[in-house]
């Protein structure tokens, strides 16, 4: 009969003992780097705090941010959105905004951040950049970036996708403060026949899309529509002309009433003249308050339909009014 096979004890002690050494001494030097992440995050957040009282805002909210990158904390963060709105840097601000909706921030912050990124997203463009096929390298002003949406500073853009063999495609974008682009971009191989990039743009929620063909050019959002239709506008030129009409009337008919007045005149009578010459008064003020009204609306709040303006003009001239208008609707 075989001994029975026992376990060798001492090895196994050895072993656990070694494991549990490791252990700690991987612990420690965790625990060694968190301090010393926290103590570089309590060191950027002072440094912080003094670049904010000095009214260096922009530099206070950048520290303000690697603070929280070296050790997360919602105040550095909170810190970060309320020095960048007071140094007006409204990508800075859509920077930390994001920043504290990434971490799911609640209560207080989560109001800060959507606020300031609604407040600042008006006057930034949020573009979404993707390519065609992907996988592909993106870059925007020579700067590699991954596809997705972002926010950056309106005006002018170079975005670029670049195809696993190398070649590239270009496209020069030109963005506006307010609106939503769309871009991709086709990473064309070298053995295919190039394509240029497809675009969508959004402002004021008209939507217009374009595939391009041709050679790069310019992407501008759609014009702001005006909120009147041209039925305003006429029916302004109508009410003008009336309200002319019957100022002249008014006017030719309080002079009449004068020149009749008998000599001596009673007091009646001349109160009566009083009272016509008061309401020639009256429509002469309205008529020019509703001519200028519908002037002006011609040129800020009607919309013809057309890449055009409008001009309007009713000038009252005795025994009548004169008017005229011209545009391109």
């Amino acid at each position: 009969m075989h001994p029975l096979l026992r376990p060798r004890t001492g090895i196994v002690v050895v072993r656990i003992a070694t494991v549990a050494l490791s252990l700690v001494a991987l612990s420690g030097r965790a625990l060694a780097q968190d301090a010393n992440a926290r103590a570089a995050a309590a060191q950027a957040f002072d440094e912080a705090v003094a670049h904010f009282d000095r009214a260096e805002y922009a530099e206070a909210a950048r520290i303000f941010l690697r603070a929280d990158e070296l050790a997360p904390n919602a105040d550095a963060v909170g810190n970060a959105i309320q020095a960048a709105r007071k140094a007006n840097d409204h990508l800075l601000v859509v920077t930390a905004a994001e920043r504290a909706l990434s971490l799911s921030a609640t209560g207080e912050l989560a109001t800060l951040a959507r606020d300031a990124l609604a407040e600042s997203g008006k006057s930034l463009a949020h573009l979404h950049l993707a390519c065609d096929p992907a996988p592909c390298t993106l870059s925007l002003d020579g700067t590699s970036v991954p596809a997705g949406s972002r926010y950056v500073l309106p005006g002018t853009h170079v975005a670029t996708a670049r195809a696993a063999d190398g070649n590239e495609s270009t496209e020069h974008l030109s963005l506006a403060a307010g609106a939503t682009y769309e871009v991709v971009l086709f990473a064309t191989l070298s053995s295919q026949a190039p394509q240029r990039a497809t675009v969508s743009s959004t402002e004021a929620g008209a939507k217009t899309s374009e595939h391009r063909d041709g050679p790069p050019r310019d992407v501008a959002p759609p014009a702001k529509k005006k909120p009147l239709p041209p039925a305003v506008f006429y029916t302004g030129v109508g009410a003008t002309v009336v309200l002319a009409g019957l100022w002249t009337w008014s006017g030719i008919d309080t002079l009449n009433a004068k020149a009749d007045l008998p000599k001596p005149s009673t007091q009646a009578k001349n109160d009566e003249v009083y009272g016509k010459a008061h309401r020639t008064t009256a429509l002469m003020a309205g008529t020019l308050l509703v001519g200028g009204l519908t002037a002006a609306s011609a040129f800020l709040w009607v919309d013809f339909g057309g890449d055009g303006g409008a001009t309007a003009a009713i000038v009252p001239v005795p025994g009548g009014a004169m008017g005229g208008a011209q545009g391109r609707f």
